[in-house]
């Protein structure tokens, strides 16, 4: 989802914009949404809509962008979250005008909570390194698919004149950098099976993670 998020003077928000990317995961209608922001703010969870508004007022106040998660209520009665991703921009009126990236991140969410529940188990059954293990390889993966959506999103941006070259090239060269962090990661978590016994789970050969190939076992 893109969409243009406004704070004027006088602290109330607004939604000039707003592409149809989520709508039928939300329940409501972009074309909606933008002539009354409401129908979008009262789906959020209400702590999430002040975090929203404390992000937005410090982003004014610095000038930095802001990025938050929140949950949004969906007709089915659960919610979903939202990542939600916004640079300011100051305007001539006293206003704020933040280009939005909202990107449906509910499935990392319900990842991470799995993830984190394994590693519990990990640490209590087979020790804490097998679970950090683990949380590296599902979190390279699951950073890596929002990551190739974000890009898609910053060149169409771009075409549709959102975004200037220059901030499309140092945003691109973050996510290289992101990529970069991830796969270096995922190469030192690499799991070596360690044949001690059936019973235990492969563990992990730091010296073969590190580089360093490790001697036969006898």
């Amino acid at each position: 989802m893109l969409c243009e998020l406004r704070r004027d003077p006088d602290g109330s928000l607004h939604i000039p914009s707003m592409s149809a990317g989520l709508d039928g995961a939300l329940g409501v209608r972009a074309a909606d949404v933008i002539c009354d922001p409401e129908i979008f703010f009262r789906l959020l969870a209400p702590e999430d809509l002040q975090l929203l508004r404390s992000a937005t007022e410090y982003s004014v106040r610095t000038g930095r962008l802001f990025e938050i998660d929140c949950r949004v209520h969906v007709p089915d009665g659960s919610f979903r979250w939202l990542h939600l991703r916004g640079n300011p921009n100051r305007r001539d009126d006293g206003a704020t005008l933040w280009d939005t990236v909202g990107l449906d991140i509910t499935e990392r969410k319900r990842l991470e909570d799995t993830v984190a529940d394994a590693l519990r188990e990990a640490a209590e059954e087979a020790g804490a390194l097998q679970g950090v293990a683990e949380l590296a390889h599902a979190a390279a993966h699951e950073i890596n698919n929002p990551l190739a959506v974000i890009m898609g999103q910053i060149d169409l941006a771009v075409v549709r004149g959102q975004l200037n070259e220059n901030a499309a090239k140092r945003a691109k060269n973050a996510i290289q950098r992101i990529t970069e962090i991830i796969s270096h990661m995922t190469h030192i978590t690499r799991r070596v099976a360690v044949a001690q016994s059936a019973e235990l789970p492969p563990m992990l050969d730091i010296r073969r993670s590190g580089g360093e190939e490790a001697p036969p076992r006898p």
